[in-house]
């Protein structure tokens, strides 16, 4: 499957998420064609892969059954139309800063998500 076909460029990324925003492509042809690549075959572009994991993820509903995505109202999912439009805006932001200093750009992500964990840590007393 994921082997034989060479992984989408930002542009490609960029152009499934424009569909999923317009309505021209469901959550779950979104999910279906990301998943072609996440986790079956490396990506050597990083912000190629975190698109593939957003548009993977649209998909996830807060039913019964929430790892799989199903035929439902946009009610049931647990990612808003709203914040799929804030996360491609963001995504955006940040190939262009990946782009002018990738170095930078992984110490800043990093340096967040250390912070992040950190106060999940005073806020549950263990840290």
């Amino acid at each position: 499957m994921a082997d034989h076909i060479p992984p989408p460029s930002r542009d490609d990324v960029a152009a499934r998420w424009r569909a999923l925003i317009d309505g021209n492509m469901t959550r779950e042809d979104i999910h279906a064609w990301a998943a072609q690549w996440v986790g079956n075959v490396p990506i050597s572009d990083p912000m190629v892969d975190t698109a593939l994991l957003y548009l993977h993820g649209f998909g996830l509903t807060v039913g019964p059954n929430p790892s799989h995505p199903t035929d439902r109202t946009g009610d049931d999912y647990l990612h808003s139309d709203q914040d799929i439009v804030l996360a491609f805006e963001r995504w955006q932001a940040d190939c262009t800063k990946y782009d002018t200093d990738p170095e930078r750009f992984r110490r800043e992500k990093r340096a967040a998500a250390q912070a992040y964990l950190e106060r999940e840590r005073r806020e549950k007393g263990t840290g």
